[in-house]
């Protein structure tokens, strides 16, 4: 279903009772990237997940992180929940880091799946200017071909060939001018680390075993920062272990959940 948050349409999708969780999809996905949590959680919580603008069933807008917490916020509100749990995958980590800088007063809790504290480096930012000008040059698809398969290790790539399909073709949804603002507010997106030890509420770091992208080391030395953390590694997975390994995603958010709750 659509929302109207500030006079345009937000797609949105809510299931469950009990702890608010509100989740933030990965680059350049949508909200169906959570539809096994959205099934999995509906007992642990009062889930909600949607779509940032201009992907899925929300109108084109700004992507900033900044842009897509306060969109968050916004959706908090909009629901009549004053607080909640926030988390993202990938992209959607980085809204949330942005959601705690700037709604801390709004958190029960904080779940940061396969995202990185630390700004992109000039070669990251470089790869993400090429990659924008082969969506311009060429279109979404062979963009997709090039990008989804490094998401993924091993086990996934050899043996769950469906879910990389998944993830391809919910990128081969996205339109290419939004892929294009996206990559520029990766780019942009603010260092993380200064306010890691900032952070007050519970927080669960997630790690796929065989992320190609950002390996369970390097966000172990960022989440020892964040006071009150905890930090689990789902075997044989690799960049969204949501989608991956479902029942093991799941299971490490509701043990989490109870604990806040």
């Amino acid at each position: 279903m659509t929302i109207d948050i500030e006079g345009k349409q937000v797609g949105i999708d809510t299931r469950g009772v009990g702890t608010p969780l509100i989740l933030i999809h990965g680059f350049p996905l949508n909200r169906r990237m959570f539809a096994p949590q959205l099934e999995g959680l509906s007992a642990a919580a009062r889930a909600i997940t949607f779509d940032v603008a201009g992907v899925g069933e929300s109108e084109a807008g700004s992507v900033s992180m900044d842009d897509i917490a306060d969109l968050t916020a916004a959706i908090l509100t909009q629901q009549g929940i004053d607080k909640a749990v926030v988390g993202g995958v990938s992209m959607g980590g980085y809204a949330s880091f942005a959601f705690a800088r700037r709604h801390p007063q709004r958190l029960l809790g904080l779940i940061l799946a396969d995202t990185r504290a630390a700004p992109d480096s000039d070669t990251t930012k470089e790869a993400r200017r090429k990659m924008a000008r082969l969506v311009e040059d060429e279109g979404v698809i062979p963009a997709a071909a090039r990008m989804v398969p490094g998401w993924f290790g091993p086990s996934s790539l050899q043996g769950r060939p469906e879910v990389v399909q998944q993830a391809r073709a919910l990128v081969e949804a996205a339109p290419a001018e939004t892929i294009v603002r996206m990559l520029q507010a990766l780019a942009d997106r603010p260092d993380a680390r200064p306010g890691l030890s900032e952070i007050k509420v519970p927080t669960l770091v997630i790690s796929g075993e065989e992320d190609p992208m950002i390996p369970p080391a390097e966000m172990a030395q960022w989440a020892a920062l964040i006071p009150n953390s905890r930090h689990v590694v789902i075997p044989a997975t690799g960049h969204l272990p949501n989608l991956e390994d479902p029942p093991a995603f799941n299971r490490a958010v509701a043990d989490f959940l109870a604990g806040t709750a």
